[in-house]
């Protein structure tokens, strides 16, 4: 596994990407055997405005390239792997009291 983050500050403004790299890898299955999890990048951005000492307001976006990537399961009942999220998007309105 891999990462990289990059983060830039102007003003109110703050914004960063980040990107995590996965390699392929193996999970077994109820009958020993192992099956391959595909390799995958999964991209993050995050925008975020200070609006005043007290409240900020960020959109994140998860997964931006959209990738089917699937994470080991605890169960050999899944041998595939277990689905992960697809694309979302995060708007926050955080309050620093």
């Amino acid at each position: 596994m891999a990462s990289i983050q990059l983060t830039n500050q102007w003003q109110r403004w703050q914004t960063s990407l980040s990107a995590v790299y996965r390699a392929e890898r193996e999970t077994e299955a109820l009958n020993n055997d192992l099956t391959t999890l595909d390799a995958y990048w999964l991209w993050r951005a995050r925008i975020a405005y200070q609006m005043n000492k007290d409240w900020s307001l960020a959109l994140n976006i998860d997964n931006i390239a959209n990738t089917d990537y699937r994470s080991p399961s605890i169960s050999a009942e899944i041998p595939d792997g277990v689905p992960n999220k697809r694309r979302n998007w995060t708007l926050s309105l955080n309050w620093a009291f």
